[in-house]
Parts: C-alpha cells; sequence; structure tokens
C-alpha cells in the first residue's frame, strides 16, 4: 500500500478546524509521541527512509517503517505498521541491534475524514501548525492524479495556498533545526 501526503505549513489552527467541522468527521485527537532512529548500517537521512517507535497518548505503541519516497510530488512511499504492547521493549530491541535513536518529536494531532481522505491538524513541538492530507492507493500510476487532487481539495475546501506546502518530513524539519542551532 502506497501512502500519497501533502503537508502545509498552517497559522491558524482553529481556521482550519472550524471550515473542516463543516464537512469532515471527527475522529478524535491524541498526543503522539515519535522516536525515530538510524540504521547501524546505513544512513537513513541518505536512503530516505525512517523507522519510528510512537507512543499515543491513549497508550497505543506502534512501529512505523517508511521507505524511500517513491515520487517528486508530494510524499509517496510504501509504509508497514506494527502495533506493539510495549515502547520501551521496542526501543530497547532496537537499541539492541544497533539503532541509534536520533530524535524525539511530540505533537497534539486532530484527525478527520473526508471522503478517501485522512485529514490531520498538528501542533508540533518545536516546529509550529501543519495540516496534512493522505490518501492510500495500490497503483503507483495514480499518485500524480491523487497528488493533485490532494492541492485542489486544500485550496478550494480549506483555502490552503500552494505555497504553504511543505516538502521535508517532521523529522526532516527538527534534524535541520538542531543542525542550525549547533
Amino acid at each position: 500500500m502506497l501512502e500519497v501526503e501533502v503537508k502545509f505549513r498552517v497559522s491558524d489552527v482553529n481556521d482550519i478546524v472550524g471550515k473542516l467541522r463543516g464537512f469532515a468527521t471527527y475522529l478524535g485527537s491524541d498526543v503522539e509521541e515519535d522516536h525515530y532512529f538510524n540504521h547501524p548500517c546505513r544512513d537513513f537521512a541518505v536512503t530516505d527512509e525512517a523507522i519510528r517507535v510512537r507512543l499515543y497518548g491513549s497508550g497505543k505503541v506502534t512501529i512505523t517503517y517508511k521507505g524511500p519516497r517513491l515520487s517528486g510530488e508530494g510524499k509517496v512511499r510504501v509504509e508497514y505498521n506494527i502495533d506493539v504492547d510495549s515502547a520501551s521493549n521496542a526501543i530497547s530491541v532496537l537499541k539492541a541491534l544497533g539503532f541509534r535513536e536520533v530524535a524525539v518529536i511530540r505533537k497534539e494531532r486532530m484527525e478527520y475524514t473526508y471522503g478517501n481522505y485522512t485529514i490531520y491538524v498538528d501542533k508540533v513541538n518545536e516546529l509550529g501548525n501543519f495540516l496534512e492530507i493522505e490518501t492510500l492507493t495500490n497503483d503507483q500510476g495514480m499518485v500524480s492524479e491523487l497528488v493533485k487532487s490532494i492541492m485542489g481539495f486544500a485550496r478550494k475546501t480549506l483555502g490552503i495556498k500552494e505555497d504553504s506546502v511543505e516538502p521535508k518530513t517532521y523529522l526532516e524539519l527538527i534534524l535541520s533545526k538542531v543542525s542550525e542551532g549547533k
């Protein structure tokens, strides 16, 4: 399954939430803490991969592997998720295998759904406010059309301008911020 996602920087979360309340289904909110790791034998920053352990405020824990981006449009990549019962055990296993923790990212996330879209409104510690719109496909040939659809939806329905697109992942943004501070 391919995840097709477009992320936007937003200044007013309340404005976005107000618009979403008019038509989208609210699925809930949670606090998420993402622990990102680098592989012991290859640099994920070079291979454009990611592995993380996500702790949800609800107590759920998920390990996620994200493969390299497959398209220059939006963020399209293979993603695998495994639910586990212990964040500390998952982190310990990764460290025992030689993975090195490179960042922890915390965010408050509100989740909505509309049609085939999952819509996230995020307040990310140290980075600001974002809107993510994603959908799934098994057909790589549909990616360009899906990205265009997401962009049109964001513009027409939520008033988001194309220059608000944020091409970097939260991990890339936080690592850039850390390296700028050095």
